[in-house]
């Protein structure tokens, strides 16, 4: 499962990022939103969608631990540019222990809110609730990202 997944976003997420930076981006920004940044070391251009969260002024998203694309923000240099609901907005990052969010708490919200979300993380729904031992489970192999103004 876990190379069908990666080999799923490896196919879907460039058709993702286009579409969220589109007009008919209205269709899909309510859960997804699109960091884009450049290598570290490359200086490529990243465009990488996120389900998230708003956690008061704050954007709260998790991504697998294993994958490597984040941690090109670690210490970013400057902000990252963020595209939500159609539009574009720069915004500063905080990964894992240096942000202010509580990730378990955003992990369950994100999944209440995306059953998609919920399944790509490996949490169950029941009676519309992600089950709590899966969100402690699923919660040890991602890590939190977070975008302030």
């Amino acid at each position: 499962m876990p190379m069908l997944k990666k080999y799923f976003f490896r196919m879907i997420n460039p058709w993702m990022a286009i579409l969220l930076r589109s007009p008919v981006s209205f269709l899909l920004h309510k859960r997804i939103l699109v960091v884009e940044y450049q290598g570290r070391k490359t200086g490529r251009q990243y465009r990488i969608p996120l389900s998230y969260h708003l956690c008061d002024n704050r954007i709260c998203c998790l991504t697998e631990s294993a994958g490597i694309w984040w941690r090109n923000l670690v210490d970013y240099p400057g902000k990252v540019d963020i595209w939500l609901k159609g539009k574009k907005e720069r915004y500063h990052v905080a990964i894992g222990d240096d942000a202010d969010s509580d990730a378990i708490d955003v992990l369950s919200r994100i999944c209440r809110s995306s059953r998609i979300s919920a399944f790509f993380s490996g949490v169950r729904i029941k009676g519309g609730l992600p089950i709590q031992a899966d969100i402690e489970r699923a919660i040890k192999v991602h890590t939190l990202i977070e975008f302030r103004h």
